[in-house]
């Protein structure tokens, strides 16, 4: 904040020096408009240094934000058995009966380079499956599996196919990759999925879920 007051005075500074030495000038009292227009250039480049600082922290905040996609609650129903209330936004929530002791999602992202990110276009995403894993290979190898296909048709998959078909024409664009995120499924933890521009994360919603992941690392 005190950035931005100091960055505001620069700038009614340095219009109030090139005012009085445009004023001068035109009284054709030459010395003092060069005089005054000279004072203004330090104040002037002092203004243009905070407005780049001001613009780039402005930049690191958007670029490194995060925006919830979608929150999945867990319910144990047995041994490596759970059943995932998953919700996205506006929509009602889906159940799914998962086996095993960690939960993964995966999604398919495309992300905007240069000005579009700079100005905080969210990248675009596609969920495509929600599944369970096991931490010991083992049980990953003979346990019971439980994937489930997220992707539906909707608006987002014309615009992602409409991007995919025009990307070479779409300056913006940066690339388009796969993202996924995991975590310890347990009884009444509650997890939100976010998006940044880096992908897919997934962010303890309440203390079974923080507690459930302190264990697990």
């Amino acid at each position: 904040m005190t950035e931005y007051i100091a960055l505001t005075i620069s700038i009614v500074i340095s219009l109030g020096l090139l005012f009085f030495s445009h004023r001068n000038f035109r009284q054709k009292r030459y010395v003092s408009a060069t005089t005054t227009l000279l004072a203004a250039i330090p104040t002037i480049a002092f203004t243009g240094l905070m407005a780049g600082t001001a613009m780039d922290e402005s930049t690191i905040k958007r670029l490194t934000k995060e925006h919830t996609i979608a929150t999945i609650e867990f319910r144990n129903l047995g041994d490596h058995y759970y059943r995932a209330s998953f919700t996205e936004p506006h929509q009602q929530a889906i159940e799914f009966d998962m086996y095993g002791d960690q939960w993964q999602i995966d999604a398919r992202v495309m992300k905007w380079n240069g000005f579009a990110a700079k100005m905080g276009l969210k990248p675009v995403y596609q969920f495509e499956r929600l599944s369970g894993r096991y931490q010991d290979i083992n049980q990953e190898i003979n346990g019971m599996r439980s994937v489930y296909a997220l992707s539906k048709e909707s608006q987002l998959n014309s615009m992602w196919d409409y991007l995919i078909e025009y990307q070479a024409y779409i300056p913006w664009l940066d690339t388009q990759y796969g993202s996924a995120t995991y975590m310890p499924m347990k009884n009444g933890a509650v997890f939100t999925i976010n998006l940044s521009q880096n992908g897919l994360l997934a962010r303890p919603r309440n203390q079974v879920a923080s507690q459930s992941m302190k264990q697990w690392l």
